[in-house]
């Protein structure tokens, strides 16, 4: 079964000192949480398909296709492309950001920081309805979420960087290196939100390793910090369109990839030299270029969900 972990269980949860220089603030609004309260009353009716039921039990994560809101996608994407620059100088770290830490949803009724990237989900009934199916209750609230991008690496990156060399490479949510250790993480599902089309596989996709959840982790700090974990072998690279969702259990291994796109189009002959950042034509992507957001670039927000 899946933990439940109560708002003063989760207040015990804290950052090391490197998440806390992750954590960005941001705009702060007021959600509307209708959909969320609408959904207590399909626990024991939400279904999953048999897919999703095998996928998520064997192989430890399932795909559910378009069950994000499209306006509130527009609305999360502006939101991030206005902030993305002070976010990447408040931090110093580009395409990855922690928000939203220890928000429990009892706490809704007042502002929150980035209402736009929680309205994800709590705008998204066909998401929430796979949140009820898998555990028989509503969702409770967020131990962080992360906005996760993975802009293209240049195209003469060296061959070590543009590629991960073995399946001992990926890690499970939590902390076990030198800043301590926090593991496993106190959060039930991981939730990775596809903003744009993401059906190649060389943008940085969300890489996982079927069916590893059920092997015994027990040892996973040790060997993190000892940089002994085993080789899981080949991984999977999440296909998702825009509005798709891959939903992992707590302890499934997984990392994210590296955006390759510029080398594979050199390589193949589609381009003779690097095109400026902002106009990846080439790629045939169908979504409106941002001011700040590099086309090309894998736009995915994670949201790491807890029982109510």
């Amino acid at each position: 079964g899946f933990r439940k972990i109560s708002p003063e269980k989760m207040e015990s949860y804290i950052y090391t000192e490197k998440e806390e220089r992750m954590h960005v603030t941001g705009d702060k609004g007021l959600v509307d949480t209708t959909c969320l309260r609408e959904c207590q009353a399909q626990v024991g009716k939400a279904f999953l398909s048999e897919d999703e039921k095998t996928n998520f039990l064997e192989k430890g994560y399932m795909c559910s296709r378009a069950v994000i809101n499209s306006d509130a996608i527009d609305e999360a994407r502006q939101y991030i492309d206005r902030n993305y620059s002070k976010w990447l100088k408040q931090t110093r770290r580009q395409d990855d950001w922690r928000i939203h830490h220890r928000l429990h949803f009892s706490s809704l009724h007042e502002e929150i920081d980035h209402p736009a990237i929680l309205n994800l989900v709590l705008q998204s009934p066909l998401l929430l309805e796979k949140i009820v199916a898998l555990l028989q209750c509503p969702p409770g609230g967020i131990f962080y979420n992360q906005v996760a991008y993975r802009t293209p690496l240049p195209h003469d990156c060296p061959e070590k960087v543009l590629e991960y060399t073995s399946g001992a490479e990926y890690h499970i949510d939590g902390q076990a290196n030198a800043y301590g250790t926090r593991f496993p993480d106190p959060w039930t599902l991981l939730i990775g939100v596809a903003l744009v089309d993401l059906e190649r596989t060389d943008m940085g996709n969300f890489t996982l390793f079927p069916g590893t959840h059920v092997l015994d982790w027990s040892d996973y700090p040790n060997q993190k910090k000892e940089k002994t974990l085993p080789d899981l072998g080949e991984p999977y690279r999440a296909s998702l369109r825009r509005g798709d969702v891959v939903i992992c259990h707590t302890l499934l291994p997984h990392r994210g990839g590296k955006n390759t796109v510029l080398k594979t189009e050199m390589d193949l002959g589609n381009i003779t030299k690097p095109p400026d950042s902002k106009d990846l034509s080439f790629l045939g992507f169908d979504y409106t270029n941002l001011p700040n957001i590099t086309r090309g670039t894998r736009e995915m927000v994670f949201f790491r969900i807890q029982r109510s």
